[in-house]
């Protein structure tokens, strides 16, 4: 009874993902390309985009991150050891 019930909820849920017959897919209007405008200007990484930031606090703190992070490697060893010392902590609990 359940075998036969499952079939039939299997059937009935392969029935709903069918297509009508009279889909047609909508026409898209697709450049054949993409164009890449050129650059001009300055690039946005040399921008000083904290300042978007209209709080001190938030311009110091990130300030403070730009100097003291320089090293990409420092701050994923920083993350993982951080990801350890949370495992050991849980662990003694």
């Amino acid at each position: 009874m359940r075998l036969r019930a499952y079939w039939i909820g299997l059937a009935l849920a392969l029935a709903g993902c069918t297509l009508t017959p009279d889909y047609e897919r909508p026409d898209l209007d697709v450049p054949p390309e993409y164009v890449r405008p050129t650059p001009t200007g300055e690039s946005i990484a040399n921008l000083d985009w904290w300042e978007l930031f209209r709080d001190e606090q938030i311009q110091e703190l990130i300030r403070i991150a730009l100097e003291e992070n320089k090293d990409l490697g420092i701050t994923l060893a920083r993350i993982f050891e951080a990801r350890y010392q949370l495992t050991v902590v849980r662990a003694a609990q």
